[in-house]
């Protein structure tokens, strides 16, 4: 009963590519631009939105090693291209590689502006740490989301098959799912 009482309600916002989830949340959440959100697909990791009594502040999550190891071990070879061209970009626009995250361990970074360097796809420009980066842990200061963890998920259409396999892993673990069509068609 106790467990009961104190477990989050967990809402998975899903949809394909594009149809506006980060957007949504930033209506409902923030009322303003927090989540970044574009034209072309943006959200590449799990961000979870929980309440926090202190100042508004996110947790970056990197991959550890051994996980990090797994993950190559199971791309195909289309998703590891992927990978290391994302890799590359980080290493020749940001200066940022492998060897500087993987197996570190967790940050805090106060400033939500920051949040698109840990999220964002670094085809755009701004993912800076992005391939590095396992989840995103946002914590806020909203006592109407105290009870309530959000997951912010991929596109299920993403062209990379881990970012839409964890989609369909968080529908599946969800007490709710929020599901958003695109406003056309």
């Amino acid at each position: 009963i106790s467990r009961l009482q104190n477990e989050k309600f967990t809402i998975a916002v899903c949809g394909a590519v594009k149809a506006g989830k980060s957007t949504f949340l930033n209506s409902l959440l923030f009322g303003k631009d927090v989540l970044p959100a574009f034209s072309t697909p943006m959200t590449a990791k799990l961000n979870f939105i929980e309440y926090s009594s202190d100042k508004d502040h996110f947790e970056v999550n990197f991959y550890s090693s051994e996980e990090w190891k797994r993950l190559l071990d199971t791309l195909d070879e289309d998703n590891r291209g992927q990978l290391e061209e994302r890799i590359e970009i980080c290493q020749m626009e940001f200066g940022v590689s492998e060897d500087d995250y993987i197996g570190r361990t967790s940050e805090t970074i106060n400033d939500l502006n920051a949040l698109e360097e840990y999220v964002s796809d670094p085809k755009p420009g701004k993912g800076k740490y992005t391939p590095f980066v396992k989840d995103v842990h946002i914590r806020i200061n909203n006592p109407q989301i105290e009870k309530l963890c959000i997951v912010d998920t991929p596109g299920l259409n993403d062209p990379n098959t881990i970012n839409s396999d964890e989609t369909v892993k968080w529908i599946r673990n969800a007490h709710a799912v929020i599901f958003l069509l695109r406003p056309k068609g």
